[in-house]
């Protein structure tokens, strides 16, 4: 059993930087199951999985990879026969991660739960490291999954003490196998016991989406003079679809980009008293200085030299 559970370790390092993605692809669909990875940078991509299987084809893995999106597609089901329940531990970086109508915000320290038998999707945009328990579904004592899927789970729940758990069991199976191989039922238990315990928590959306909404202002705040900012860069950035951007934002986000222009070109025309509108307008992120002046008449109500001298002291 001891030389059955030492990790194999798939690594992009094996591998060409041009096949280095194509390979990691294809370690993710064997180690775990069918789905789409799709690189999130075109710059060199490196990735590595340590991945050891237990007892009762129960999988633990530890993964440390560059930004990247996985999605678990309705076609991709059909290939796989083993219904799983994933524990997926954050170590280092971030990840959203979405099923059942539900988006969960990981990071360090969070567990999220998700069921193979159904699609989901992972973006993780930055490099990140995560543990993953791999469980058959088969094995645990909850009858719908849909109650615990894609909600993080942190302090003040069972995530710090299963985060404990598994960190400590993975460093040891693999360095003495032999002597993790007499904890692994324990550590099962305990994982089915989270499990029960996620599955009783009501969910709450609102306090989620909360999160993922400041996110998405803070990005906007940070990056609104870039002209070239849009919904596609904005979803990228926060790790979430457009359709999910949008129902984020409570519509389009083309508004809220404007709108925080303009307030920024407020501020520098009463304070910057002899700036050039077009260096005001490039500097607010307007592609131009007749765009800046139509959008600030339409929501300030009067043009942009007008308001310098309606706030002149």
């Amino acid at each position: 059993m001891s030389d059955r559970m030492s990790p194999l370790v798939l690594s992009t390092e094996s591998v060409s930087a041009r096949e280095a993605f194509d390979y990691w692809r294809d370690s993710v669909c064997a180690m775990y199951f069918r789905m789409q990875v799709d690189p999130m940078t075109a710059a060199d991509f490196n990735a590595r999985i340590e991945y050891a299987t237990l007892e009762n084809s129960v999988g633990l893995s530890r993964v440390r990879a560059d930004a990247q999106r996985a999605r678990r597609r309705p076609v991709d089901l059909r290939a796989d026969t083993e219904e799983c329940v994933l524990g997926v531990i954050t170590l280092d970086g971030h990840a959203v991660l979405e099923q059942d109508g539900r988006i969960a915000d990981a990071r360090p320290g969070n567990l999220v739960f998700l069921d193979s038998s159904r699609p989901y999707s992972a973006t993780w945009t930055a490099t990140y490291e995560e543990l993953v328990v791999q469980v058959p579904t088969r094995t645990l004592s909850v009858a719908d999954t849909r109650s615990l899927t894609a909600q993080s789970f942190g302090p003040g729940t069972v995530a710090p003490v299963v985060t404990s758990c598994f960190t400590s069991l993975f460093d040891l199976v693999t360095t003495d196998p032999a002597q993790a191989a007499p904890l692994i039922p324990h550590a099962l238990g305990l994982f089915g016991a989270a499990v029960t315990a996620a599955a009783r928590r009501k969910s709450e959306p609102e306090e989620i989406t909360a999160v993922l909404r400041q996110q998405v202002f803070d990005f906007l705040h940070a990056h609104a003079c870039d002209p070239e900012l849009s919904a596609d860069t904005v979803a990228a950035a926060c790790g979430v679809s457009r359709r999910t951007l949008y129902r984020i934002v409570g519509g389009g986000i083309a508004g809220h980009i404007r709108m925080i222009r303009i307030d920024r070109a407020k501020k520098l025309l009463q304070r910057e008293r002899y700036q050039s509108m077009g260096a005001i307008a490039a500097a607010c992120g307007f592609g131009s200085e007749s765009g800046f002046h139509r959008a600030f008449r339409e929501s300030v109500g009067v043009t942009p030299a007008d308001y310098r001298q309606m706030v002149r002291p």
